[in-house]
């Protein structure tokens, strides 16, 4: 009976370990659901950056976009980031903080890779 009883604590541990990983993912899910009701995602990359920041620990108030979409031909940068703030409006409000941007048209796609974007230092926390 105790073996049985300790199998089901872990079972009932390990179900909620994974239901608050997935409550901390929240606002990355909002974010990836309102840009892909908006563009014709050709690839977009989110990354929760929150954890360079000063804030607290599995916080989302910090974030990293890549976005490529042929809706963003011809389109200025500041244009771009324009319309992605006006879509988030709401999710800065509710305490998004920043959002640094790389959105790209596929024909700047070649030159301006995810995994060349950095983000800005953070200088509430220091150096990383």
């Amino acid at each position: 009976m105790s073996l049985l009883l300790s199998v089901f604590t872990t079972l009932i541990l390990n179900i909620l370990r994974l239901l608050h990983n997935i409550c901390l993912m929240v606002r990355q899910i909002r974010i990836e659901k309102i840009l892909s009701e908006n563009f014709k995602i050709i690839e977009i990359w989110l990354e929760n950056e929150s954890h360079n920041h000063s804030v607290p620990k599995n916080s989302e108030t910090h974030f990293k976009l890549y976005l490529v979409s042929a809706e963003l031909e011809g389109v200025s940068r500041v244009e771009r980031q324009k319309r992605i703030l006006n879509l988030l409006k709401e999710e800065f409000n509710q305490g998004l903080h920043a959002l640094a941007m790389r959105l790209v048209a596929p024909s700047e796609r070649a030159n301006l890779r995810p995994e060349d974007f950095i983000s800005p230092h953070c200088f509430g926390k220091g150096a990383r």
